[in-house]
């Protein structure tokens, strides 16, 4: 069996501006900082790690860093692991986008394509495929993965056979939580989904908007 410790990056610029980041290469803040440390903090004592993997975005890498730092285990950089890439809509205010592209917007939620970007479908099937070829790489192993709140609710979209229509339904994890899953004879099992209490006082949780 491989244990898979999905975690969503800390809290990040974009976060806390209420804007869509997509691919946008955006830092962590310094409160998204600290929750990456308590996070490795948690991890190190909790499970026995054997590889370290992530979205190649900073906010990403940056959430991953304590615990690779805390292990002396390198970062393995991996592009599907990023979050949709949402198009015209880059950098754009949240609540701009919703006023300016209601339609849309409400597709988007569903699961439709962003104009010049990706679908949640399509973040689906790379995000799964990735995993998967790590979970099997390292068959028997504990592996970190810091990732998007976007690719984790696709991801738990397939684990839990809900269509990707439904993703605006599923809960918001916070930032830096981890979820942990079950990899065994080609079947994922969700074992506890976004784990926080270690967070304490520094726990985020973004405004559920689908970014």
């Amino acid at each position: 069996m491989t244990k898979l410790l999905i975690v969503r990056h800390g809290y990040s610029e974009y976060n806390h501006l209420k804007k869509l980041t997509g691919h946008k290469d955006i830092p962590l803040t310094p409160l998204g900082k600290e929750q990456a440390l308590r996070t490795a903090e948690y991890v190190a004592k909790t499970y026995a790690v054997d590889a370290i993997y992530s979205s190649d975005l900073r906010r990403a890498m940056d959430t991953a860093m304590p615990l690779a730092n805390a292990l002396g285990l390198p970062i393995s950089p991996e592009k599907r692991l990023r979050e949709i890439d949402v198009g015209v809509w880059e950098d754009q205010y949240i609540a701009d986008v919703v006023k300016e592209y209601p339609e849309a917007y409400a597709s988007y939620q569903k699961g439709g394509k962003i104009d010049g970007g990706e679908s949640f479908f399509d973040v689906q099937i790379r995000a799964l495929a990735a995993v998967e070829e790590i979970a099997k790489k390292h068959d028997g192993q504990t592996v970190f993965i810091a990732t998007h709140g976007g690719v984790l609710r696709t991801l738990i979209c397939a684990w839990k056979q809900i269509p990707i229509e439904k993703i605006a339904t599923l809960p918001v994890v916070s930032n830096n939580s981890v979820t942990e899953i079950a990899y065994e004879n080609g079947r994922f099992a969700i074992v506890a989904l976004g784990i926080d209490e270690f967070l304490a006082d520094y726990k985020t949780v973004p405004a559920k908007n689908l970014y």
